[in-house]
């Protein structure tokens, strides 16, 4: 009776998915597990399979992009000592408030060190709101929050995982982290609060990540995403602040993308681009699971002369991840796609088009952050910003191995399963 009822179920259920408007890649996925185990595929499809939100709350709903604005400084901060160092002076630089989203916060030496700075301002009189990502938080040993709390500090966690009008959403996770200061500095980027962002090159503990500090009108941006980002999670409405900050002349276009987004901006931003490419295009990424949209303007851009290079680490922290990744990278390679391997971990999210175009954020380039996750980044479009961006791919590339691992039935085989995985991943 069970098993009838599950196969009734499923063929119910398959006309769901069908209508869903997912990539065919996705739906195959799906269609492959509700094939295979469907007591498990149609409940884990409506815990996990939706990506935006049905609800159209008009108080939080995004932009669709911010406008291009002039910055007075916009610096690469290529190690985990610069940005720490960098982190650390601007927030005890605070005058007003100080406004932290991250995905892992670490009770660690960096993460301890930090908190302490903060205590001490939330106690000055500074206004300190702490916003992490419900599920990133159990990534990691979490700090004691208390003496911040009785400071004055606030804390808040995206998405809570175990608040019922939240669980049925736990696929959609804040990847986003920004820092931003009196509404006229700020730093955003791919690193968590952690020791493994910010150690030395040299430690053991490091992995190659990449920030960049905004000083000018684009951190407006940032903090009008935070308060939305606030209001999503604690239903608090906060001013989206006072200071005006001083232009420049460096053009920086703020990017988000996430559930409370009709389309998906980081996502069309990168393909309009890749097939906009003329000369070389670049990518780092820790994690690279495209869909065959992605994949396949890659190919088409190295066949006609564009100088593609995707720079990965050897190795990630994630097995998985790198096992879906590998029939990609084989397939790109065999149509002139050059494919660097870092030796460490690689931890940096970087895009860089003709020397024109420069995207540094928080999105990997894999499905998860392109069409589930909240995600931020800033697209460099002087020449200052863009200039930094390539000189930190030549000083790494030539770090780099270009050899595949080898490849053999099994090997192909467990990649061929990856690749099909990978929609899910």
């Amino acid at each position: 009776m069970f098993s009838l009822l599950t196969h009734i179920a499923s063929f119910l259920f398959i006309p769901v998915l069908l209508r869903s408007k997912k990539t065919p890649g996705n739906i195959s996925a799906w269609l492959l597990f509700i094939f295979l185990i469907p007591c498990l595929a149609i409940p884990f499809y409506f815990l996990f399979g939706n990506r935006k939100f049905k609800r159209n709350i008009s108080t939080i709903k995004e932009d669709a992009n911010c406008p291009i604005s002039l910055n007075r400084r916009v610096d690469l901060l290529s190690t985990g000592e610069l940005a720490f160092t960098a982190l650390l002076a601007l927030v005890d630089s605070a005058k007003e408030e100080i406004h932290l989203s991250t995905f892992i916060y670490c009770a660690d030496s960096v993460g301890l060190k930090l908190l302490e700075i903060l205590t001490l301002k939330a106690q000055s009189g500074v206004k300190v709101r702490l916003l992490i990502d419900s599920m990133g938080s159990f990534l990691g040993k979490r700090p004691d929050f208390r003496k911040y709390l009785l400071a004055g500090g606030s804390l808040a966690y995206s998405m809570p995982i175990l608040r019922p009008v939240s669980f049925w959403r736990s696929n959609l996770r804040s990847h986003r982290k920004m820092l931003i200061v009196d509404t006229s500095r700020a730093m955003i980027g791919g690193m968590n609060i952690s020791e493994s962002y910010f150690s030395s090159l040299y430690s053991n503990h490091c992995w190659l990540d990449l920030a960049l500090y905004l000083d000018g009108p684009a951190v407006n941006d940032l903090q009008n995403l935070f308060v939305r980002d606030w209001v999503l999670a604690t239903n608090e409405k906060i001013g989206t602040g006072s200071r005006a900050p001083i232009p420049g002349s460096n053009q920086v276009q703020i990017i988000s993308s996430g559930p409370m987004n009709i389309e998906d901006q980081i996502y069309d931003f990168l393909l309009s681009k890749i097939y906009a490419a003329k000369k070389l295009l670049w990518i780092a990424t820790p994690y690279f699971i495209p869909d065959d949209c992605l994949a396949k303007a890659l190919i088409f851009a190295a066949k006609r002369g564009v100088d593609v290079k995707i720079l990965l680490p050897r190795k990630s922290n994630h097995s998985l991840a790198d096992l879906a990744r590998a029939g990609y990278l084989r397939e790109l390679a065999g149509h002139g796609c050059h494919i660097y391997f870092f030796p460490t971990m690689l931890h940096a999210k970087a895009f860089l088009v003709d020397d024109e175009t420069a995207l540094i954020g928080s999105a990997n380039f894999d499905m998860r952050s392109l069409l589930y996750n909240f995600e931020v980044g800033a697209c460099l479009l002087s020449k200052e910003g863009i200039d930094a961006t390539r000189n930190w791919f030549l000083s790494n590339f030539t770090h780099c191995s270009t050899n595949f691992p080898a490849s053999g039935f099994c090997q192909e085989l467990l990649e061929g399963f990856g690749r099909v995985l990978g929609p899910l991943i």
